[in-house]
């Protein structure tokens, strides 16, 4: 009697694989699914007569943040019967990348001093794309060149998840204008006015600058000499200010005019000598105080003389 004995019962599968979803994790992907994988997605298999043998048709896992791929795996005895049993592993990613530290908080005086946005690079737990976008939000304070500039920037991986990281920039305009050099002291007579150099004044910001004078004018020790004192006052934007003055002394060096007075005239005696009355001017409008001296001067006889009136305009 001859009896032959074949196997031609498949193993029986008897824990399915399971799904699994783990966190994104780069090269972390790769060891999550070696494992899994040589635990047969955590399947089981009994046999009725041999071993069994497993494998599985797994190829390649992609580092996106949303791969996934289904795996067959088959348990097959020493006779070739064969059973199958599948499961997916797949990657999420949740985690947001890990922004850098931003740049130290700044104080600076002027809007032209604000550095361009650098560029900033934020690590993330996937190999994907980081998109890093940059924004400057402006805070105005109480003048236009006084404001804080939050500037952030926002890193989003290709999963959508984001993280961010702001440096604050705080602009304050406390920079008084600056006027340009004025004339040194200056001496005129009179009656020449003082005539004031218009004064001319920049800000270190370039913001529209404001001028303004006023006049001191001090008594000198007659009413033709003085001197005045312009004193210019730059204002910018934001209340700073800054003066400067130019000074011009006026001294009255000019003697008064004497009107002409009448030519030499002769008058028979006993008349007396009658002089006009001089009449003398000041350029300055000076009060003028008029002095005279007469000298006699005998002729060759007693009713003969020369009378000399000299004036003084003082």
């Amino acid at each position: 009697q001859v009896i032959t004995i074949q196997d031609t019962t498949a193993p029986i599968i008897n824990t399915t694989a399971s799904n699994i979803t783990v966190e994104c994790d780069s090269q972390g992907n790769q060891n999550a699914i070696a494992d899994w994988l040589a635990n047969n997605g955590g399947a089981t298999a009994s046999n009725n007569c041999s071993d069994v043998t497993w494998s599985n048709n797994f190829n390649t896992l992609s580092n996106d943040c949303s791969a996934a791929v289904t795996v067959i795996f088959t348990a097959k005895d020493a006779c070739g019967n064969s059973s199958t049993t599948s499961a997916t592993f797949s990657v999420k990613d949740t985690t947001a990348p890990i922004a850098p530290e931003a740049p130290a908080t700044i104080t600076l005086a002027c809007a032209t001093d604000v550095p361009v946005s650098t560029t900033l690079t934020a690590i993330d737990n996937c190999n994907g794309e980081i998109t890093a976008e940059g924004i400057d939000v402006i805070d105005q304070g109480d003048c236009p060149n006084s404001f804080v500039i939050t500037r952030t920037w926002t890193f989003t991986d290709a999963c959508s998840n984001s993280s961010s990281t702001s440096q604050i920039i705080n602009v304050i305009d406390t920079t008084a204008p600056v006027i340009s050099a004025l004339p040194e002291i200056s001496t005129i007579s009179c009656p020449a006015t003082p005539e004031f150099t218009q004064a001319i004044a920049t800000d270190n910001c370039g913001s529209t600058v404001t001028l303004t004078f006023a006049d001191v004018t001090t008594n000198g020790q007659c009413a033709g000499s003085y001197s005045v004192t312009r004193t210019w006052t730059a204002t910018d934007a934001c209340g700073n200010a800054s003066t400067a003055s130019q000074t011009i002394n006026v001294q009255d060096t000019a003697a008064p005019v004497i009107a002409t007075l009448p030519s030499a005239s002769t008058i028979s005696c006993p008349a007396t000598p009658e002089f006009t009355q001089a009449i003398a001017t000041d350029g300055c409008g000076s009060t003028v105080t008029l002095t005279f001296a007469d000298v006699t001067t005998n002729g060759q006889c007693a009713g003969s003389y020369s009378v000399t009136r000299t004036w003084t305009a003082t």
